[in-house]
């Protein structure tokens, strides 16, 4: 019969042979032979980190990493409602539809498709409609995207009578005109400029002669701040 090496316990079940207790056990079981040997001093006994390799660290360090999932944020956009005679601040829920390519880690940059159903109660005429501005004021340029729909039924603008149905302005970031980003208290009078200068596309895009959308708007300058 064998004899069992002292201050190593043997093998009894089958939960006991995963690849970390068979290495603990090996390095121990070498560690006891090797005290043993008068030809050998009795080694440091070794941190527990170097007890098991690297490759456990490194699955255990990709299985840390957070998988991103869709998330809802609300940003802050402007309403030209069939309700008030007024341009608003509306809240827009959006959701996180990709990150933009180049960014890594914690500061990659998120993309968010709006969600502004809500602003359109008239569920008569289901399709939203939208279309890009870009703003030049001076040297600066902001850019913009509105949010309308087109029909018969639709219940006039009480901000504008040129036009039909609600508007939602939301703010755009100037190096993805295809992401959203919250409208700032500093552009809420940007938008209205916006606005305004978007009424005759919207009324040609609204009349019967059903003219189509502009690719992208350009309003230059800005000679009043607000109107309203």
């Amino acid at each position: 019969m064998s004899s069992a090496v002292p201050g190593v316990h043997r093998w009894t079940t089958a939960s006991d042979l995963s690849f970390e207790s068979i290495l603990e056990r090996v390095l121990v079981t070498k560690k006891v032979q090797h005290s043993n040997s008068p030809l050998h001093p009795s080694p440091r006994t070794p941190a527990p980190s170097t007890l098991h390799p690297p490759a456990i660290i490194m699955v255990s360090y990709r299985k840390a990493i957070p998988v991103h999932k869709s998330s809802i944020r609300t940003f802050n956009s402007r309403l030209y409602s069939t309700a008030h005679d007024t341009p608003s601040v509306a809240f827009t829920r959006v959701q996180m539809e990709r990150l933009i390519p180049g960014f890594h880690g914690p500061h990659r940059k998120p993309v968010y498709r709006p969600l502004v159903e809500a602003h359109f109660p008239d569920v008569r005429q289901p399709h939203i409609h939208d279309f890009p501005v870009r703003l030049q004021h001076g040297a600066k340029v902001s850019r913009f995207r509105i949010f309308l729909k087109r029909g018969k039924v639709l219940t006039p603008n009480l901000v504008s009578n040129l036009i039909s149905g609600d508007v939602v302005i939301m703010s755009v970031p100037s190096d993805d005109p295809d992401a959203l980003v919250d409208l700032r208290d500093q552009d809420q009078l940007l938008a209205d400029f916006v606005f305004l200068s978007s009424l005759n596309a919207i009324a040609n895009f609204q009349s019967p002669q059903r003219t189509i959308l502009p690719k992208e708007l350009v309003a230059l300058d800005i000679t009043s701040p607000s109107r309203f």
